[in-house]
């Protein structure tokens, strides 16, 4: 449903598309003398990418604001040698379904908001950040799943840092709020926030660098490891349950 629209610039290939994508057979990709497709999803409306047995050999730019994401109902495969860009102030949700992008190349200026049991395969993280440090910026943001049950989630591994930002923001609320835990050592570049949810070291370190590096505003943090921060941290809300081995160090 909506418009696509098709822009042949030279030999580049932009296609629009402000509403759902379904692709149930063919191959969408270079031809002829096009050297590069582009699809870039934008509009301010929600939509959702459904790819059945499509063969997608084409650049994926998302451009969707946080309140109208592109959601996923099927995995998504970004081929080898091709991008997927995130633009500033826009949303990919993984929404459950699977990330493949072996060879291929991450750029995240908005954010990834996943409920935290999917796949990611091939990825090569994204931790760069502008001049001026900001925490809405190339955000990983964890949701979980709203089914009355209360769900741990393991926080993805990706090689150090992990992440630029990190964000903890369960939808499911009460009794039943979800848990987000490590399974390892995590190094966030930036800044950590907790919104809504329990987060658990669950024994492992963390360290957090930046400027204003940790936010705890809503949820739970439940310190069961060394926690070592860069930079200010501001605790607005929410419930911190600390233990030994809090670090502050010095980065100005």
């Amino acid at each position: 449903s909506g418009h696509l629209y098709g822009d042949d610039d030279g030999n580049q290939e932009v296609l629009t598309v402000e509403g759902d994508f379904v692709g149930t057979a063919g191959t969408l990709g270079n031809s002829g003398a096009l050297t590069n497709i582009t699809m870039r999803f934008s509009g301010s409306t929600a939509a959702t990418y459904s790819d059945v047995a499509v063969t997608m050999n084409a650049d994926i730019v998302v451009a969707k604001p946080p309140a109208g994401p592109l959601s996923l109902l099927t995995a998504m495969t970004i081929a080898s040698t091709k991008d997927l860009t995130i633009d500033p102030g826009s949303v990919l949700f993984l929404n459950g379904q699977d990330l493949t992008m072996t060879g291929a190349t991450f750029s995240n200026e908005g954010t990834v908001r996943l409920q935290g049991m999917e796949g990611v395969t091939g990825l090569s993280q994204d931790v760069t950040g502008p001049v001026i440090p900001s925490n809405t910026v190339n955000v990983w943001e964890y949701v979980g799943t709203v089914n009355g049950v209360s769900n741990p989630y393991t926080i993805h591994n990706f090689s150090t840092p992990g992440f630029y930002n990190l964000k903890i923001n369960a939808t499911e609320t009460g009794a039943n709020v979800d848990t987000f835990q490590q399974s390892t050592t995590k190094v966030v570049a930036n800044t950590m926030t907790v919104n809504a949810g329990t987060y658990s070291q669950n024994t492992f370190a963390m360290t957090v660098n930046g400027t204003t590096t940790f936010i705890l505003d809503g949820g739970a943090y439940n310190q069961t490891g060394d926690l070592t921060v860069a930079g200010d941290m501001d605790i607005i809300s929410g419930t911190f349950n600390g233990s030994t081995g809090l670090n502050f160090i010095d980065v100005g």
